[in-house]
């Protein structure tokens, strides 16, 4: 049954967000298109202290395509970030009207339990973020490809030595890059909880269900804030204590921040799913 809980809340949402995905990718082409007549790929070699080194920059084009180009790189900064904005809103208001508002009293008839509903939620509301970042990369790419920069690297001898140091750089810091990642995916999933369980108490109140669950999702911040700062602390003091004690290790903190924070998006799910269950309280 989850199964099928997520391929309708999938279709249901990509009503929404396929328009924002498909143009921010056009406007990301699009700009790629203006770039080469705006400006000028400048390539090649200096001489620095006996050594060459390689060169690029972007000489300018014409006044109007310049503005031209401007614009559109206006407007795709503006598009990334409605992407983003978009995301999370539709993230936010499905739950909150499928779950909370009227539809809930069709949703909760269904033979499902309400762990379950969270869940398909959760799991979509996941997907969509991916979505969303696989987009603007995406877009990314399309810009550097038809705007000629990404193959004028590509074609450069030093691209080989660039991508030697930056192996070279993971290699050595790949503990700190996997912790990052750890902590980056654990905080997206808990704070789309922390949204589920903030609207889950504001839903409690007879009247300014809103008002609850914003100042919920303030005051449950706030604490959290002082939590992680606290928690980061004492790990870096537990770390840089003892007879071999050594500088607080970066990956060590945010390895401590993502425990907490996975701890605290199990008590978000439980304690949503607990008033769904026992103290729903439809509009």
């Amino acid at each position: 049954m989850l199964g099928k809980l997520i391929r309708y809340e999938l279709k249901s949402t990509s009503r929404v967000m396929w328009f924002i995905y498909a143009a921010v990718v056009a406007s990301g082409a699009l700009l790629g298109f203006v770039v080469p007549f705006g400006s000028r790929i400048n390539t090649g070699a200096e001489i620095v202290d006996g050594e060459e080194v390689f060169s690029f920059g972007l000489g300018s084009g014409g006044t109007l395509v310049m503005i031209l180009m401007i614009a559109l790189f206006l407007i795709y900064v503006l598009l990334i970030n409605a992407m983003a904005i978009m995301t999370t809103i539709m993230i936010i208001m499905r739950f909150y009207n499928n779950m909370l508002q009227g539809e809930g009293y069709l949703m909760h008839t269904l033979p499902v339990p309400a762990w379950q509903h969270v869940l398909c939620k959760l799991i979509t509301a996941v997907l969509w973020q991916l979505i969303a970042l696989v987009v603007a990369v995406l877009s990314g790419l399309l810009l550097s490809l038809t705007s000629g920069i990404l193959p004028t690297i590509l074609r450069q001898k030093e691209f080989g030595m660039l991508l030697d140091m930056a192996g070279e750089f993971l290699r050595e810091n790949g503990v700190e890059f996997t912790s990052l990642a750890v902590m980056g995916t654990v905080s997206v999933i808990s704070g789309i909880l922390l949204y589920y369980f903030c609207m889950a108490i504001g839903n409690l109140a007879n009247k300014n269900k809103l008002l609850l669950a914003v100042a919920s999702y303030i005051g449950i911040q706030i604490l959290l804030t002082v939590i992680l700062t606290a928690a980061g602390v004492l790990s870096g003091v537990m770390q840089g204590t003892g007879p071999n004690a050594a500088e607080p290790s970066a990956s060590g903190i945010m390895l401590t921040v993502a425990a907490i924070l996975a701890v605290l998006g199990v008590i978000y799910f439980f304690g949503t799913t607990c008033i769904l269950k026992k103290r729903l309280n439809l509009a």
